[in-house]
């Protein structure tokens, strides 16, 4: 599988369009793709400093 970039603006978008496909709310779908994107982003920098060591 190739490895690609996806930008945080993106991924939100596309998960705030599938939320709202199912029936979710548009400002629920806005907080859930807000959300997941703040999550990914935490994940990421508290992952960086044992990369480095």
């Amino acid at each position: 599988m190739q490895r690609r970039a996806l930008s945080a603006s993106l991924l939100r978008r596309r998960i705030e369009t599938k939320a709202f496909a199912y029936g979710v709310s548009s400002t629920v779908a806005t907080l859930l793709g807000e959300y997941v994107v703040d999550l990914l982003r935490q994940a990421v920098n508290e992952a960086s400093p044992s990369q480095q060591t």
